[in-house]
C-alpha cells in the first residue's frame, strides 16, 4: 500500500459506476477494487435501519465516492436467501 494514496480522492466528485463491471476482490460479490486508485476496496455498505444495500460507497483507502448505477440488480442478488430473509425472520419472531 502506498501512503500517498490514503485519502487522495476524498474531495473528488462522485464517480458513477456499474458494480457488475468492477474488478472483484477475492471471491466476494460485494468486495470490488476501487476504480480510482486500483489499490483500495469498495465494500458495498448497508443502511443500518433497513439493511438495504447502499447505492453510494467510498473506497476504504483513497476515499473516492462512487454511486452504483446498477444497485437495483445488486439488491436483487441479495434476495430471499440473503440478509433480507434473516431480517424477515427476526421481524416475525418479534
Amino acid at each position: 500500500m502506498k501512503k500517498d494514496v490514503v485519502g487522495l480522492n476524498i474531495d473528488k466528485p462522485i464517480l458513477d459506476v456499474i458494480h457488475a463491471e468492477l474488478e472483484r476482490f477475492s471471491d466476494s460479490i460485494y468486495k470490488s477494487v476501487c476504480p480510482a486508485c486500483k489499490e483500495g476496496l469498495l465494500l458495498v455498505g448497508r443502511y443500518p435501519e433497513t439493511m438495504l444495500l447502499n447505492e453510494y460507497d467510498r473506497c476504504v483507502l483513497c476515499g473516492q465516492r462512487v454511486r452504483y448505477l446498477d444497485i437495483d440488480t445488486l439488491r436483487g442478488k441479495d434476495g430471499p436467501s440473503g440478509l433480507r430473509a434473516i431480517v424477515k425472520v427476526r421481524n416475525q419472531n418479534g
